[in-house]
């Protein structure tokens, strides 16, 4: 019987422990991306693009395809960027470039 409630109490640890790596990629992930949506959303109204807020209050930074959140995710912290200082937003679509 304490060779089981052991095993048990270690799966609920390593679970544990699962979540809390899970939970804390979605926060780095959210972090970073919610300041490119904003910009997304600044470029198109400033292009006369119609977003209206009402749309824009269903996005997510998280609900993308290229989020991997079963992946390893290693970062180089030598390349780090603040949010200040992101990468300039991508213009239209190109195959080419999705195929990157």
């Amino acid at each position: 019987m304490e060779l089981q409630r052991t095993r048990t109490e270690g799966l609920v640890g390593a679970r544990r422990t699962a979540v809390a790596a899970a939970i804390r990629r979605w926060s780095a992930i959210a972090a970073w991306t919610t300041p490119y949506l904003a910009d997304g959303i600044e470029a198109l109204r400033a292009e006369g693009e119609h977003a209206p807020d009402e749309l824009i209050a269903h996005l997510s930074p998280v609900a993308w395809e290229p989020v991997n959140f079963l992946g390893r995710y290693t970062f180089d912290p030598r390349n780090v960027r603040l949010l200040d200082d992101r990468r300039p937003l991508r213009r239209g679509s190109d195959e080419s470039e999705e195929a990157a």
